[in-house]
């Protein structure tokens, strides 16, 4: 082969890199406007914003910690995972001229704006684009700026379609218990199917002494390291979700019914709650495959009133080591 045509070749194939990569490549403006768009300091943020149409989470921050506009706390790693997009901002490059009055629409229409604030000013507001009409990736503006960013993205994780999720189910901290052992003053378990089955925990000066409820409270001997082992399993309890306020008619019919269990925990600094457990009875009993009997609860979730006027569904398995009896702590 002759030689000139090696060089055609190579020439090709350098032509065709560069139409590659070229999409990929940034010129100093677009590392300028990178920098202009990172929010670098994130610890003086106070409050973040995010709306889309109808639906908005509001998040503050109060004495160090991040809670949702009812006043819940805010699940810590949902607030940082947001935080740490926009500090570390990557663009592609800025969208071409020609495409920006289309794009300008799809703003408008599915577009998420986020407001970031110091203290009771606001400091950023950014509008996010991520839409499968577009045959980009996802894009990024600051408010009331013409210049739109293609943002970078890797391979087919595209981590800015966490900005989406405007349920308060993502943002909302779950944990529904969380006492250290040495926080705790008492915990009763009432098992009300089973009278005979209740206790109470009273924890006095590092001292531990098991109660029976029934048919009169008095004392009893217990196994120490049985309510050793149970009281730290009131840590980062967490439930399914929350049953919306709409569903208001179920709360007020399980107020009405015996529950299965009844919790009351009461904790250092006055701290206390009352959990009570009851069975979601299934619409449509079921045959179980294994003893052939009718099932007629759900064997995998239930629902829980938190504090008489709080209404979660939770899982069997999140709450099954605090289920105990009495029986757990008595010596053999």
């Amino acid at each position: 082969m002759k030689r000139w045509i090696y060089y055609i070749i190579i020439v090709i194939s350098l032509l065709l890199l560069i139409l590659i990569f070229k999409p990929f490549h940034f010129n100093s403006s677009d590392f300028t406007s990178e920098k202009k768009l990172r929010i670098r300091d994130t610890s003086e943020i106070s409050r973040i914003q995010l709306l889309k149409s109808d639906k908005k989470i509001d998040l503050y921050k109060k004495d160090g910690l991040w809670r949702l506009s009812n006043g819940l706390k805010a699940q810590k790693i949902a607030v940082n995972k947001l935080l740490s997009l926009f500090y570390d901002i990557s663009i592609r490059s800025e969208i071409a001229e020609q495409d920006k009055s289309n794009v300008v629409k799809l703003f408008e229409e599915n577009g998420v704006t986020i407001t970031f604030f110091k203290g009771e000013v606001q400091y950023r507001t950014y509008d996010i684009l991520n839409s499968d009409s577009l045959t980009y990736p996802p894009l990024i503006k600051r408010k009331n700026s013409n210049k739109i960013f293609i943002l970078q993205t890797f391979r087919y994780q595209n981590p800015w379609t966490f900005v989406y999720q405007l349920n308060p189910e993502t943002w909302q901290n779950k944990t529904i218990v969380h006492y250290a052992p040495q926080q705790i003053n008492t915990i009763t378990c009432k098992h009300l199917n089973n009278p005979e089955k209740s206790f109470s925990i009273k924890v006095s000066n590092g001292q531990s002494q098991l109660y029976k409820l029934y048919p009169t409270k008095k004392t009893t001997d217990a196994k120490i390291k049985a309510i050793k082992r149970y009281l730290s399993y009131f840590q980062n309890i967490q439930y399914a979700n929350t049953i919306q306020s709409r569903h208001k008619h179920l709360l007020d019919s399980l107020s009405n019914r015996k529950p299965d269990y009844i919790f009351e925990i009461k904790a250092k600094h006055n701290h206390s709650k009352t959990i009570e457990i009851y069975p979601i009875t299934l619409t449509q009993p079921k045959i179980s495959p294994v003893t052939s009997k009718k099932i007629t609860q759900n064997l995998y979730y239930c629902y829980a009133i938190v504090n008489k006027d709080r209404l979660l569904k939770m899982k069997y398995m999140e709450i099954d080591p605090i289920l105990k009896d009495i029986t757990y702590f008595l010596p053999q």
